[in-house]
C-alpha cells in the first residue's frame, strides 16, 4: 500500500498560515507545562520554553517544531528547511541529548488498521482524517496534539464517506492554533510507528505519517520522501519546581517568626538572681 504520493497530493490543499496560542480552544492550557532548557517549570509563554510536558499523554515535547533544521541530519539544500527523509529523521532524534536526557525519540502512532493502514474519511480508523487519538490508554501522539491538545479541526467533517471523498471542508478546518509552539507549521511530520515488509523482491518499510495541515494521517513507503520531525521523550524533564506564591509567602512568614523569636531571646534583660 503505497500512499505516500497520494500523502503528498493532500499536503498540497491551500491550508492557514501560521497559528498563534488560541485561548479556550483545546486542552493545551490545563495540560501542556513549559520547562526551560535546563528543565525547570516557565510558565507556558515564557520565551525559554524550551520542552512542554503533557500530562495527559506523559510525554515532553521539543517547543521547536522546526530544530532539526540545519542539523547535520538536514542536507541543506534548500536553506536548511528542516526537511528530513525517514531514516535521517530518526537518526536525528536518537542523536539527542537535551535536559540531560539522551532517550528522545519520533512520536508514535497507533496502528490498528489491518493491513497496514485503515482510511477512512470520517474518523474512527488509523488512517485518513478525525483518526483514533486514544486506544486503552496507547495513543496517535501527533494526531492527539492537532485534535485534542489544541483543539484543530480536520479538512473533512466528521462521519465524511471515503469514496466519494468529502468535496465541502468543514468550517474552521486547519492549523488555527499552535499554543505556544515555535515553527508549528501546517507540513507533514514523520512518526516513529514502522513496519518492515518482506515480499519476494526485498524488504521496504511503511512508515505513517502525520499532516498538520488538515488533520490526515496516512502511511506508505518512501525512503527518499523529506518531511518535517520533531522529537518527544516518556515523562517530564523537570528538575525542579519554583514554589507557588502561596507557599512562599507562608515560609517567609515562619522564617521571620523564628528570627522575631531569637532577637527578643537576645534583647532580654538579664534575671535579677543571675546578678546576685
Amino acid at each position: 500500500m503505497r500512499l505516500m504520493p497520494f500523502l503528498i497530493a493532500i499536503a498540497a490543499i491551500g491550508g492557514s498560515a501560521v497559528a498563534d496560542p488560541v485561548g479556550g480552544q483545546g486542552t493545551w492550557e490545563t495540560t501542556l507545562k513549559a520547562r526551560d532548557i535546563n528543565g525547570y517549570a516557565v510558565a507556558l509563554d515564557d520565551p525559554r520554553a524550551a520542552f512542554f510536558f503533557d500530562s495527559t499523554l506523559n510525554i515532553t515535547w521539543l517547543a521547536d517544531m522546526k530544530a532539526a533544521s540545519g542539523s547535520s541530519f538536514d542536507d541543506g539544500w534548500l536553506n536548511w528547511d528542516g526537511l528530513l527523509t525517514r531514516s535521517a529523521a530518526r537518526a536525528w532524534a536518537d542523536a539527542l541529548t537535551l535536559a540531560g536526557k539522551d532517550d528522545w525519540r519520533l512520536p508514535a502512532i497507533l496502528n490498528t488498521g489491518s493491513p497496514l493502514c485503515d482510511l477512512s474519511y470520517g474518523g474512527g480508523t488509523d488512517c485518513g482524517y478525525n483518526v483514533q487519538t486514544e486506544v486503552g490508554g496507547r495513543y496517535s501522539e501527533l494526531a492527539y496534539l492537532y485534535y485534542v491538545t489544541l483543539g484543530n479541526l480536520a479538512y473533512c467533517p466528521p462521519g465524511s464517506q471515503t469514496d466519494p471523498p468529502c468535496e465541502i471542508p468543514q468550517n474552521g478546518w486547519g492549523l488555527t492554533n499552535t499554543a505556544h509552539f515555535t515553527n508549528l507549521q501546517p507540513l507533514i511530520f514523520w512518526s516513529g510507528t514502522e513496519q518492515v515488509l518482506t515480499s519476494s523482491v526485498g524488504t521496504d518499510t511503511f512508515t505513517f505519517t502525520f499532516s498538520m495541515n488538515g488533520g490526515i494521517q496516512l502511511g506508505g513507503i518512501c525512503s527518499t520522501c523529506e518531511f518535517s520531525a520533531v522529537a518527544v521523550r516518556d515523562g517530564d524533564v523537570l528538575v525542579a519546581s519554583v514554589p507557588e506564591p502561596a507557599t512562599s509567602y507562608l515560609a517567609f512568614l515562619a522564617l521571620a517568626s523564628v528570627v522575631a523569636t531569637q532577637h527578643r531571646r537576645r534583647a532580654a534583660p538579664v534575671p535579677a538572681f543571675v546578678l546576685a
